[in-house]
């Protein structure tokens, strides 16, 4: 720490001690301190686990190459040089590049640098991923496979409803109404921040909050569900300790929440079983958005199925679905104007 005087040079010191120890950033800082401290105290409190975790991943990739460089003198060449180290598919690039944006447009948006070096590199471009449902005859050898086995309505709630993995997991039986025969979704099981548990959060939007019709065949399911995990709570006795969140739907032989390992390597297993080639456990809610459409269920009523938060969200992510539907929008306007429907 120097200064024009030894005195004003050990002010400094004190200042910059002092900072540290009180969680704040001194003038000019490491991109490393700047980073830390964003993530910590700033990105933290708006993020999702999850999302907190992957964040954190990023930060770790964009130190490795530029921590030690002070924040005023960052580049676009810097933010170049990382771009050529990471080294990997678009995807990963692009993922810290949106990371380190966002940390230089507070850092900009507080007066600590005068401009985001970040908005002077082009980031790179990547494809939309391609919706991959299966089909109808893989969704039944699902459902065929996984009856009998533990939690089997899981599986149907996620092939006919789309449910997100956190929100079928975060259900609990205060959410269903056997007799209207509805779902509600209310919550969902995320991730803890130390990637270690799980915790009962708020679904991914405002429009994930939902009710849902469930097909009369999954309010059977979900009757003898709850019949047969009253049988098992007798079973288990002492040993079924329950959930201090409440009731879950779906459980573990000891009544508590299903984690989401566990829960991603039954479907795996299922898969395997059913004969199935690998799909992402998302590729169901993909699935039954797919098989709604194709049914015939108004795009509107499938966005609020889904709890898209917009129409567009639906018909362009299910923009496969659409060369189906104009045929047979067309041959039942032909049916329809020849006096034939």
């Amino acid at each position: 720490m120097t200064g024009r005087t030894r005195t004003e040079a050990k002010n400094k010191l004190k200042t910059a001690i002092a900072a540290g120890q009180n969680g704040l950033v001194t003038d000019n800082p490491y991109l490393h301190e700047w980073l830390d401290y964003w993530l910590k105290h700033i990105a933290k409190p708006s993020l999702e686990p999850g999302t907190w975790n992957a964040y954190r991943s990023q930060v770790n990739n964009i130190n490795d190459t530029l921590g030690r460089v002070r924040l005023e003198d960052l580049r676009p060449e810097h933010i170049e040089k990382l771009h050529r180290n990471l080294n990997r598919a678009p995807a990963t690039v692009l993922k810290a590049h949106r990371v380190l944006s966002r940390a230089l447009k507070v850092a900009e948006q507080r007066g600590k640098i005068s401009r985001n070096p970040a908005t002077l590199v082009d980031a790179p471009s990547i494809r939309q991923h391609e919706v991959t449902p299966l089909t109808a005859d893989d969704a039944r050898s699902i459902l065929r496979v996984a009856e009998g086995r533990r939690n089997a309505p899981r599986w149907t709630v996620a092939l006919s409803l789309g449910l997100r993995q956190g929100e079928a997991l975060g259900l609990r039986w205060d959410d269903i109404d056997l007799d209207a025969g509805t779902l509600t979704v209310r919550h969902a099981l995320k991730r803890s921040f130390d990637g270690k548990g799980s915790v009962l959060g708020e679904p991914k939007t405002k429009r994930s909050k939902r009710t849902i019709l469930m097909p009369r065949s999954l309010q059977q399911a979900m009757r003898r569900h709850r019949t047969e995990q009253g049988q098992e709570r007798l079973r288990y006795g002492p040993n079924w300790t329950g959930d201090p969140r409440g009731d879950f739907v779906f459980t573990t032989p000891k009544g508590t929440a299903v984690s989401h390992q566990p829960d991603y390597a039954e479907w795996k297993k299922i898969l395997d079983l059913a004969g199935v080639s690998s799909a992402r456990l998302h590729d169901a809610r993909h699935t039954a958005a797919t098989l709604m459409m194709v049914q015939g269920v108004p795009a509107r009523v499938v966005m609020e199925i889904l709890g898209h938060s917009t129409i567009q969200l639906t018909m362009n992510t299910y923009s496969h679905v659409v060369p189906e539907l104009s045929e047979a929008a067309a041959e039942a306007m032909d049916r329809a104007l020849r006096g034939q429907g």
